[in-house]
């Protein structure tokens, strides 16, 4: 279902996009030849009035092909209906039309899916109050302490922790301005954040897992915990002698160890083993960790559902939200502040679709909308091959009065393609190791 899901998926945004460039290019008099949903061998095909509509077999894109798109080509041409021959504005119109149809399909879709509902964690409408600082982390050396209620970041209010991770994720530099309430008084700290391959790192956090009882979900061979002898399933009692509730008090316990040989009480099956363990230091994480995860228990969600008018102002809020947010990602990609182990491909995306998708029609349908209005900011790159790169090309034609030069734009064009294919390249690596298991979870899921 996998599959099934991701094809369904990409050919509706691949549809939406291609049919803006189709519509406008119709409306402006350029002969449509062709319109096609995927590329290589045709599985479908036929002609409707003057175009070409076929469905091919590899489901990774498609086009629209212009009449005296590249008149060079081509042995006859039309010059009244030619995409060539139509003014440098036609030509933008037709060619920005395409992002334009993904970003007004998440603009439509965003308030149908406040309108149907969507499950989000609990702790998502909590007050932001911080539950635990990590030992050693950014937030650890300025001060901030457990039970501090976070009432502005970076001079915006926030009320929630939803609110309150929103604006650390756009957060435009290398540290994020809080303002607390520390039992009653007023206090401001300015966290650094920490880059690591994974993304940004303050180390505060809310009661995500709290009350989880510190229960073994997975082992990793080659860590200390397989050492010491610990199995999956065992529940941490107590560390050094120092209960153990949950996995918030083992995360500050193994901080404090600073590596150092302790005694671990655990309970197995109805028996009590005690053990020795000796934590390693992650240099990417600057943690102690001792190589278990914690077993799997859902987290209080809640469904988040609204009316027709406050879905509306909803769903615009997370548009805008989300266009923040990408391209606060994308400038700390290209300032190398975050590593390309971040990004996914398509086995990911694929991924991705099929969990939303059995989550629920809301979830898809977000997701739906998340990946139109990446798919309408990625395009308008100036990247050669993408609809950026021709505006590009048309922003110096219109500077200099004349086309780009055929050789120039070949040249270009082969750059820009041989990019995309190294990023393409690049981001399959990422799946291909996360399949295997070999890169780290992001939330830190081993300790």
């Amino acid at each position: 279902m996998t599959i099934f899901y991701f094809i369904i998926a990409l050919g509706i945004l691949v549809f939406i996009h291609e049919f803006g460039h189709f519509i406008v290019a119709k409306k402006s008099g350029v002969f449509v030849e062709e319109f096609s949903i995927g590329f290589g061998p045709k599985l479908f095909a036929k002609k409707w009035g003057e175009t070409e509509y076929k469905l091919c077999l590899l489901p990774l894109g498609g086009y629209v092909k212009l009449h005296g798109e590249n008149p060079e080509d081509e042995e006859s041409v039309d010059k009244a209906r030619a995409f060539s021959e139509k003014k440098l504005s036609t030509k933008a119109a037709v060619v920005i039309a395409g992002p334009v149809m993904n970003f007004l399909l998440c603009l439509f879709l965003m308030p149908i899916v406040f309108m149907l509902g969507r499950t989000v964690p609990a702790f998502f409408d909590a007050a932001p109050v911080v539950e635990q600082i990590r030992a050693d982390s950014p937030a650890a050396s300025v001060g901030l302490t457990k039970g501090d209620l976070i009432t502005q970041i970076d001079g915006s209010k926030v009320s929630n922790w939803e609110e309150a991770i929103n604006q650390i994720i756009v957060a435009t530099g290398q540290k994020v301005n809080l303002t607390v309430d520390h039992k009653g008084e007023t206090k401001e700290f300015t966290v650094p954040i920490t880059n690591s391959p994974e993304g940004g790192y303050a180390g505060f956090e809310p009661n995500l897992f709290l009350g989880m009882a510190a229960i073994i979900g997975k082992v990793n061979a080659n860590g200390p915990a397989a050492k010491a002898g610990i199995e999956v399933g065992d529940q941490i009692l107590s560390l050094n002698g120092e209960n153990i509730d949950d996995w918030i008090d083992l995360t500050e316990a193994i901080a404090k160890s600073k590596g150092e040989k302790v005694s671990l009480k655990l309970q197995r099956n109805n028996s009590i083993v005690n053990t020795e363990i000796q934590a390693d230091y992650n240099e990417d994480l600057k943690r102690y960790l001792v190589g278990i995860e914690k077993q799997v228990q859902d987290i209080p969600s809640t469904v988040r559902k609204y009316g027709f008018l406050a879905s509306l102002q909803k769903g615009g809020e997370e548009v805008v939200q989300l266009t923040s947010t990408t391209f606060n990602v994308f400038w700390r990609l290209i300032s190398m502040q975050l590593s390309l182990k971040v990004l996914g491909g398509p086995i990911m995306i694929a991924q991705t679709t099929a969990a939303a998708a059995k989550l629920g029609l809301g979830h898809f349908l977000y997701f739906l909308a998340f990946m139109s209005l990446q798919l309408g900011i990625i395009n308008l790159f100036p990247i050669p091959v993408l609809d950026g790169g021709h505006l590009f090309f048309y922003g110096i034609e219109a500077v200099i009065r004349r086309p780009v030069s055929r050789k120039i734009r070949m040249v270009m064009s082969q750059l820009g393609f041989a990019m995309l294919i190294a990023l393409m390249l690049a981001v399959t690596f990422n799946d291909v190791q996360r399949v295997w298991g070999n890169v780290g979870s992001l939330l830190g899921r081993f300790f």
